[in-house]
């Protein structure tokens, strides 16, 4: 058995830590979206890598909530990065727990039965399933109480232009942090950005990772932009390209490999990608041509007034 599953067996499962398939033990990546679409949750003694082109910012975001769901589950949280060392250390890169609304107050508060019948009635629609992960607010640091008695620590490098020159150590030390994981009851989120580097170096690093992100920016005229529902809060792209399955004979494969990121006040949202069919028509109005839908449905008659009048 690997090292990772046979530690979790001895030590059961921790605080912050759930029972996944295949035996394996899962820890939250801090972003209910994410842990969905990776089948539950990040599994110890997996490494996860995002490739993120250098005009997006949504890896650093998955980064923040990751190591902040570490914090609150009072794991041990180790955040190196490149750059200079922030004014307030961790409180300024992780955010900060997102408010609870007045109706949820409200709803959590503890109600007095009148009488014995009324208290059996209310089981049912009080029960409250645990969260599986946080809620965070990205527009927010972290508290420095917070951080106080939490278990975390911080480490800088020098920059990017410094790191390129590096070639084949990044892979070399990707290789050493993912033995450092299998060894121990962690696990682990790279952020490569894969357009300072040569690309052969991109796809060796995918080939040594357990999982595979690809985030991307989206441009505002973009044929997606354009067709999506609410285009307004669209931001980038997400694109699943290896899921990790330790433990498992075979690797799963993505739902949905092509995932749309979208802003949502106080957090990034990871949605499916979702045609506005109005949309759609309209475009293909304004072009003269079918819209994809039409072609599905066999295209109606010849002289319809609509492609999908029959």
């Amino acid at each position: 058995m690997p090292s990772f599953m046979r530690s979790a067996a001895a030590g059961g499962a921790g605080a912050g830590t759930r029972a996944g398939l295949h035996g394996q033990t899962l820890v939250s990546t801090g972003h209910a979206d994410l842990d969905r679409v990776l089948g539950g949750g990040l599994p110890l003694g997996a490494l996860l890598v995002i490739l993120e082109d250098t005009a997006s910012p949504h890896a650093a975001t998955l980064l923040r909530c990751f190591a902040a769901e570490g914090v609150a589950c009072g794991h041990q949280v180790l955040w190196a990065a490149g750059g200079q060392v922030p004014p307030g250390g961790l409180a300024d890169v992780l955010p900060a727990f997102a408010r609870v609304r007045g109706a949820d107050k409200e709803a959590e508060a503890p109600k007095q039965a009148t009488a014995p019948e009324e208290a059996q009635l209310r089981i049912a629609w009080q029960y409250r399933p645990r969260r599986w992960c946080h809620e965070f607010d990205l527009t927010r640091p972290m508290a420095d109480e917070t951080l106080r008695g939490a278990h975390a620590d911080s480490a800088y490098f020098a920059g990017a232009a410094a790191v390129q020159e590096l070639g084949t150590a990044v892979l070399r030390a990707a290789f050493r942090i993912k033995g450092v994981l299998r060894a121990s009851r962690c696990a682990g989120m790279l952020s490569f950005p894969a357009g300072l580097y040569p690309p052969d170096v991109a796809v060796r690093l995918a080939h040594l990772a357990d999982g595979v992100l690809d985030v991307q920016a989206l441009r505002d005229d973009s044929g997606l932009t354009r067709l999506a529902t609410d285009p307004a809060s669209c931001c980038g792209l997400l694109h699943m390209r290896k899921l990790p399955g330790l433990g498992a004979f075979a690797r799963p494969t993505p739902e949905a490999p092509l995932l749309l990121l979208r802003h949502r006040r106080t957090r990034l949202a990871i949605e499916e990608v979702q045609i506005d069919p109005d949309a759609e028509a309209a475009e293909a109005a304004a072009s003269g041509a079918r819209p994809a839908a039409a072609g599905l449905c066999g295209g109606g008659p010849p002289g319809a007034a609509s492609a999908l009048d029959f």
